[in-house]
């Protein structure tokens, strides 16, 4: 127990990860920081956390990840076991002034609108003739766009386009 658990001391952050390890791991790494955990639910303080429902309503969120899945698209800073505990509270004064941390800038950015246009309608389940039909465009130059799509999100097939366009929130 902390002696006066009122008394706020530097940096605040909450932590609300599905895994308990996790929590665990992430509550004993703030600690030895020198970070002071709120319990409060006030979406000003960043959140820690490995789960995308709490994240939806956080302002800056640390996102906490298996090698290789993409955070979700609100997420300021990307964590993972192997960070130390001046990296952790690099993270939180960067998310606290709001620049990203361990994180790229969101790769819908480079995508065009017309690419944006194609994955939309890709994942409405569209063929490339439907989806040349539609935009009224011929379906090589759907095919040309959707090279294109899969160079910039550095994927292999649609299906992993379109896993990344959903699991980031780029599509609704």
């Amino acid at each position: 127990t902390v002696p006066y658990p009122s008394c706020i001391l530097g940096l605040r952050l909450r932590i609300q990860c599905q895994s308990p390890v996790l929590q665990l791991a992430f509550t004993q790494l703030a600690y030895s920081a020198g970070l002071t955990i709120d319990l409060s639910d006030n979406p000003a303080v960043p959140l820690v956390t490995d789960h995308l429902l709490p994240a939806q309503t956080a302002s800056a969120v640390l996102w906490v990840s298996p090698a290789g899945q993409s955070p979700p698209k609100n997420a300021k800073a990307k964590l993972d076991l192997s960070i130390s505990t001046g990296q952790l509270r690099e993270a939180i004064a960067a998310v606290m002034q709001g620049e990203r941390w361990g994180i790229e800038a969101p790769v819908t950015q480079s995508l065009s609108e017309r690419e944006q246009e194609i994955l939309a309608l890709l994942v409405q389940g569209l063929r490339d003739r439907d989806i040349a039909t539609q935009l009224v465009i011929s379906e090589s130059t759907v095919k040309f766009h959707m090279n294109n799509i899969l160079a910039k999100l550095k994927v292999r097939t649609r299906y992993q386009a379109i896993y990344q366009a959903i699991v980031n929130g780029w599509l609704v």
